[in-house]
């Protein structure tokens, strides 16, 4: 690794073998922040997003799990933004590895709003979550029998329980 630039008190160091970029932590929240778009600006359909990310994204060869170049521990991969489509190799401690082509691309992804699109996707996905199991009846009550909530409850077992 050796260092290619500075700026927003972001050293960027770049892998002279393969053109890996390496950012510590914090430094590509740093990097991205002035490409957000303005307050209020209503974010793109997914539809659109999708087709433009399809654009500016490197497609992806064989997924291979690096080692850090900082602590040496396996790296994980994650999808920027949850709905990006750009698969980052992040070590929780040191920062984040990216590959040419990957800050473009993440870059873009803020300046299209596509975090506020995410956002929404993630509530969305909250929403659909497994609902909380049935309350259990009091103890000391009569069971549920032959009732409407007796059925859910059955229905509930059978569908997430597999009673």
């Amino acid at each position: 690794m050796g260092t290619v630039g500075a700026g927003q008190g972001v050293e960027i160091d770049q892998c002279l073998a393969c053109g890996a970029i390496w950012l510590d932590v914090g430094e590509l929240e740093a990097l991205v922040a002035e490409h957000a778009p303005p307050p209020g600006a209503p974010p793109p359909t997914m539809a659109e997003l999708r087709d433009r990310m399809r654009e500016v994204n490197t497609p992806e060869g064989l997924v291979k799990y690096r080692d850090c170049p900082r602590c040496g521990q396996v790296m994980r991969r994650r999808n920027f933004g949850t709905i990006s489509g750009v698969v980052i190799d992040e070590c929780g401690r040191p920062g984040v590895l990216l590959d040419p082509g990957e800050l473009q691309a993440i870059e873009a992804f803020v300046q299209l709003g596509g975090p506020a699109l995410a956002e929404q996707f993630r509530r969305e996905q909250e929403r659909r979550q497994v609902p909380p199991p049935p309350r259990e009846a009091d103890s000391g009550s009569e069971p549920w029998v032959g009732t409407v909530a007796s059925a859910a409850d059955n229905l509930w077992d059978v569908l997430f329980r597999g009673s």
